[in-house]
């Protein structure tokens, strides 16, 4: 997301990037970079509710989890959709609405803020998107919820691994 910052201000506007701190600590060089060459980016640090949830202090990425913790995948994901408030409230205390919100596929939870706001969103698929298209069409398309029967069982496709795949609700 950094990356599209940097064209984005490349091309005028002035990009602010919503993250948490763990996530700004490892790209602020690169937003310091984009302010030196003249590009208007900056960081929002938004405070990530994971110990709330059972999360250690500072485990704000995936990839800082252990891979044979599957509940810590759920607790991570409940934490994201907690940052709806901090971002509302962030969002109404600036002095001028953004002009659009760019959110990563995998923060849905973002269309709510600016369903509620009247701002537009442009949401993108950043980890080879066609994959996950692919996995979202075949999944339903092959059953796979419905042959799922322990939640905490992993999953293989090709190389990608589900962690953790839960049965649709009955209709």
């Amino acid at each position: 997301m950094v990356d599209l910052a940097h064209l984005l201000a490349a091309r005028g506007p002035w990009v602010t990037v919503l993250t948490t701190p763990v996530n700004a600590a490892r790209n602020r060089a690169a937003v310091e970079a984009a302010n030196k060459v003249g590009l208007a980016v900056e960081f929002v640090e938004l405070p990530f509710p994971g110990p709330q949830l059972g999360l250690p202090e500072g485990m704000e990425a995936v990839d800082q989890m252990s891979w044979f913790e599957p509940g810590m995948y759920v607790k991570f994901f409940q934490a994201i959709w907690k940052l709806v408030e901090p971002l509302e409230e962030y969002v109404r205390a600036l002095p001028r609405r953004p002009d659009c919100l760019v959110a990563d596929a995998c923060n849905p939870w973002m269309k709510a803020v600016c369903a509620s706001l009247g701002i537009p969103m442009m949401v993108i698929h950043t980890a080879r998107p066609s994959t996950f298209l692919l996995a979202v069409h075949n999944l339903p398309a092959h059953n796979v919820y419905d042959r799922v029967g322990d939640h905490n069982k992993y999953y293989g496709m090709m190389e990608y691994i589900i962690y953790t795949i839960y049965t649709r609700p009955a209709t």
